[in-house]
């Protein structure tokens, strides 16, 4: 029989950690002290990102945001935008 580790942190602390990084664009080593330890979060994120976990997570909140304002499930274009930054010196 498999043993099985204890949750040491809530699921929902790693999940604002990961997002915390994504957003602000930080290192992982430099994730605020209020979350749990870097490495532990990078590891269950690293994890996720191989099995698949995110990019499922991503397309699920698409389709969940587009299907209330009656559009396909997925996006039939792309736009990019970019800005054009002119140097006066």
């Amino acid at each position: 029989m498999a043993r099985v580790r204890p949750v040491m942190y809530q699921r929902r602390e790693v999940i604002n950690a990961i997002l915390y990084v994504l957003r602000c664009g930080c290192q992982w080593c430099m994730l605020a002290k209020d979350f749990p330890p870097w490495k532990t979060v990078y590891k269950i994120f690293d994890r996720w990102r191989l099995r698949g976990v995110c990019g499922r997570m991503h397309d699920t909140l698409r389709r969940r945001t587009r299907q209330p304002e009656v559009k396909q499930p997925t996006p039939t274009a792309g736009i990019i935008d970019s800005c054009l930054w002119k140097r006066d010196w």
